[in-house]
């Protein structure tokens, strides 16, 4: 079976791997944050609604620790 990066990515996050979570979490911001500062037109907006869609992200991490 062929393995993408993300999927060895999310499989080493899984486990316990705080650089593969960390890379997840980053490239999710990035998409995130571009989408949303492109419908919204606003920075601050932006930034809102990056956080409180990756919230529940940030809570899973505080829980692997």
């Amino acid at each position: 079976m062929l393995m993408t990066t993300d999927t060895v990515l999310v499989r080493r996050a899984a486990l316990g791997d705080r650089e593969a979570f960390v890379s997840i979490y980053e490239e999710s911001f990035r998409c995130i944050y571009a989408f949303a500062a492109r419908e919204a037109r606003d920075r601050q907006a932006a930034e809102l609604l990056t956080e409180r869609i990756l919230a529940p992200l940030q809570m899973a991490e505080t829980a692997f620790h």
